[in-house]
C-alpha cells in the first residue's frame, strides 16, 4: 500500500491528479499513515527537491535521528534495526506522529474521513472483542 501511495503522490498511477489523490486519500486513512497532501509536499518537493541526500533532507534526518548512521558495519546496522522494533518508544512516537498527522491542520473532509474510519474500527473491536468463542 506505502508503494501504491508513494507512486500515487508523483502522479504515476492514473492520468488524472485528482483520480491518484482520491486513491491515496483512502489508502492513507485505511492505514493511517501520512494524507496525500502534506506526504505530497513533504515527499515530492523537499525530499526530492534541492534538499535530497543533504542535512535539510527530513526523509535522511529520520535515518540519522533512529541511529542508522554511517560508519556502522552492516551486522551492527542489523542489530540497531532488530532493537529499534523491539523498543516501544520507537512505535509510541511513530504512533503519536501517525495520529497526529491525520488530526492537525488537515482539510475537514480528510477529518472526517479519519474520524470515520476509527469509529469504524472502534465499533468491530467492541462487538468481535467481546464476543466469547464457542
Amino acid at each position: 500500500m506505502a508503494t501504491i501511495i508513494h507512486h500515487g503522490v508523483h502522479g504515476h498511477l492514473y492520468k488524472s491528479q485528482k483520480v491518484n489523490k482520491t486513491l491515496c486519500e483512502i489508502l492513507s486513512t485505511l492505514l493511517i499513515v501520512q494524507p496525500y497532501e502534506s506526504y505530497r509536499q513533504f515527499h515530492v518537493y523537499e525530499h526530492h527537491g534541492r534538499a535530497f541526500s543533504t542535512f535539510e533532507d527530513k526523509d535522511l534526518a529520520a535515518i540519522y535521528q533512529l541511529g542508522f548512521t554511517p560508519g556502522k558495519s552492516k551486522a551492527g546496522l542489523h542489530i540497531h534495526l532488530f532493537l529499534t522494533l523491539l523498543s516501544p518508544k520507537f512505535h509510541l512516537v511513530f504512533f503519536y506522529g501517525r495520529l497526529k498527522s491525520n488530526l492537525a491542520g488537515v482539510p475537514f473532509y480528510r477529518l472526517v474521513m479519519t474520524l470515520g474510519w476509527w469509529a469504524s474500527l472502534t465499533g468491530i473491536c467492541t462487538i468481535v472483542g467481546t464476543s466469547k468463542p464457542s
